[in-house]
Parts: C-alpha cells; structure tokens; sequence
C-alpha cells in the first residue's frame, strides 16, 4: 500500500486532479496495449513538467516505492504494466520530459527503485540516435493533444460513446481467389523471427508461395485481445509474382480468406509510382495497401478514431512483417501517394483514405538492412 504522507506529498507536486487513487480510475492504467497481463498500481502520478517528474521520483525514492513510467499505453510488450502497489509515473509527450527523465536516472539524482524496494543500478546501454539534429514538428504535437483523453473519466466516456454504423454497400466483382490455410508455425520462433527482422531495401522478382501471402495475411488480421474497436482497416494488394494467383489488384476478403479481384493485370510500374515513386514497391512479390473509411471513422470516435486506425494498421503491418520473416523472405514499409492509392482501388475503395503500407518479397542479393547496417539509397540493379 502506498503510505498517505506519500500521496499527500504527491498531490503537493501536481495537484489533486492528478494524483489518483480511486480504484475504479486506478483500473484504467492495469495495463498497457498487452491486455493479457495486468496489475492495479497503488497511485497514478500525472505530473506536468519535467520539473515534476523530477520531484515524484524524490518522493518515491524516500518511500522506496517502486515506480513506472507510462507514456501513452499504446506498447504491445508489457513495458508499462504497473507493479502492483506501486507508482505508476504518467508521461505525458513532451522533450522537457524526456530531458528530466535522463537527468533523475543518469546525472546522480535518486535513481527508480526496484520491484523488491532496493535502488536499481544505473543502465547505460549503447544507442544509435535517430537524428543528429532534433527536429520539432509542432502540428504532430497538436495532433497528438487534440486526440488525447485527459481522465480516467473522459476514458470511460469515449469507450462507451464511440460505435460505427453499418457500412455503405462496396462495390465487388464478384471473383474470389481462395487461399490456402495458413501456417500454424514457421520453424522460427518469435525471439530469432525478431532478431532477423529488419527492412528488405531491395527485392528481387522471385515469387512468394500462395501459402506464405496466405500466412502473412490470415496472421497479421488475428483479432487483438483489446478494449478498443476492430475491423476499421481494409487489405488492399497489387499482386506482381504469387504462385497461384495472378497479377493484379485485389482485396483481402477476411471471413473467406479469400482474395476479391479489383482489377487484373501487371501493375508493378503502377505499384511503384504509388509507393512515392520507389521501386521496392514495383520489384516487391505484394504490395499490402491498408486503408479506413476515416472519416465515418472520425464521426462515431472522434478525433482519436484517427489512432484507432493508425494502431490497427500499425499492428497488422507490424504482424505481416513478422510472418514475413518467419518464414524466411522480406518486407519493408513504406511511404506513398495518399489520394493517388485511393484513386488507384476505386471505386472498390470509395470513401477510405491510406493510411499505411507494406511490401513483401524475397530479398534480392545484399537486399536485406538491419539496425547495424549502414543506410544507403537502394539502386536497381543494372538491365
């Protein structure tokens, strides 16, 4: 239990509203986007600057209570899950944050304590920065604020608020290729499939076997053990080389593990141009383009329906990529063309905006780039 002279001390740093202790509220923070593991913190501290952070450490410490940031909650690995009893430490999207967090843990202030009560050492792990230079986008910040919910309460609110009417009527044609099953396992397992994971920045033009598409889509579109809306994100694909399936544009049918035909023909010049004028999207064996009826999604959610979709896509293309490497050839994500990709599948997907998009393949020879790999522009090979 945390001992009250250590709430009171919170809430003398940030304020009553955002010290909280009532167990219905507490509840909210059980756990992060890994919804198979939870645990009920003793106190969620939300402070709001790096100034407090510094300070909710301190009182923490003193106590020797255990602590866990959280940032937005939106981890699939488990790494916000509170220690039951504990502080749990809200974070909110800011660089001043980030600054005080690596000032308490690295320049000689009270260090985290552990899940036993004891300070934990002082971890300094190698690091690859993303950037020489920071670079602040203020609109990806209000972007952010705007679609964020403050309280548990406005949580509660949202989740019950929130449900998407029925759909209008799609246009089909009325073709379906049936896949075969999906593989139930790989050979690899997921710690060795992750190891091996990286971006393909080249493919060649062998084709990809029906069953491995097939795993690669029957996987990524599992349902996810969550308590936000599903299905919002459709599967659209250019085939270019899939034994068993001819080239074309096509939809993934999920309740028939089927391939609906939008348009047939090579279109690998098409898939290209789509993909921001890349050839990894033209040279790749299927190019997976997922799109959401956003703003039919944007009216019954909100402005957080736009991360509902983002976090569906992000999870599925996060799953083909793994089932990708699983089974032993590539995938890379990548940038596109937004309204021309709509353009391209109408009028099949009138009504939907891109939202994300990934390429799998075999990898053509040097064509794989991992993190410890040196980035280069990739070059198509010589005709």
């Amino acid at each position: 239990m945390i001992p009250q002279d250590a709430i009171r001390a919170f809430r003398a740093v940030v304020g009553e509203r955002n010290c909280i202790t009532a167990p219905e509220e507490l509840r909210t923070y059980e756990c992060d986007g890994l919804t198979s593991f939870r645990a009920t913190p003793g106190v969620v501290v939300l402070p709001g600057s790096g100034a407090e952070v510094v300070e909710v450490v301190k009182i923490a410490h003193a106590h020797r209570l255990p602590v866990v940031p959280r940032g937005s909650g939106t981890g699939l690995s488990g790494g916000a899950l509170p220690v039951k009893h504990g502080v749990l430490v809200g974070l909110q999207f800011g660089a001043e944050l980030a600054d005080a967090i690596g000032d308490t843990l690295f320049h000689g202030r009270p260090p985290f304590i552990g899940r036993d009560g004891d300070p934990l050492d002082e971890i300094r792990h190698p690091y690859m920065p993303l950037s020489s230079d920071e670079v602040d986008y203020p609109l990806l910040r209000e972007l952010h604020a705007a679609s964020s919910l403050e309280t548990p309460l406005a949580v509660t609110a949202w989740r019950r608020g929130g449900a998407m009417g029925p759909r209008a009527a799609e246009v089909t044609s009325g073709v379906l290729v049936p896949l075969p099953a999906p593989r139930a396992a790989a050979g690899r397992g997921l710690g060795e499939t992750i190891q091996r994971r990286g971006s393909t920045r080249q493919f060649g033009h062998e084709a990809l076997t029906a069953v491995e598409l097939s795993t690669a889509l029957g996987w990524a579109t599992r349902p996810v053990a969550a308590d936000v809306p599903q299905g919002l994100v459709d599967l659209y694909l250019i085939v270019n080389a899939v034994e068993g399936v001819a080239p074309g544009a096509y939809v993934y049918r999920r309740d028939a593990h089927a391939l609906e035909l939008v348009k047939a023909g090579e279109l690998r010049r098409e898939s290209a141009y789509l993909c921001l004028e890349q050839p990894l999207g033209g040279d790749a064996a299927a190019v997976i383009y997922f799109l959401a009826p956003l703003d039919d999604v944007l009216g019954a959610f909100g402005d957080r329906g736009y991360r509902l979709v983002n976090l569906e896509a992000g999870i599925a293309g996060g799953r083909a990529y793994l089932a990708a490497y699983a089974q032993g050839f590539g995938a890379s994500g990548l940038t596109f063309y937004d309204r021309l990709v709509v353009e391209f599948f109408a009028p099949h997907a009138a009504g939907r905006d891109a939202i994300f998009v990934t390429a799998l393949g075999r990898s053509a020879a040097g064509g794989r780039v991992t993190i410890g790999t040196t980035l280069g522009r990739p070059r198509r090979p010589p005709a």
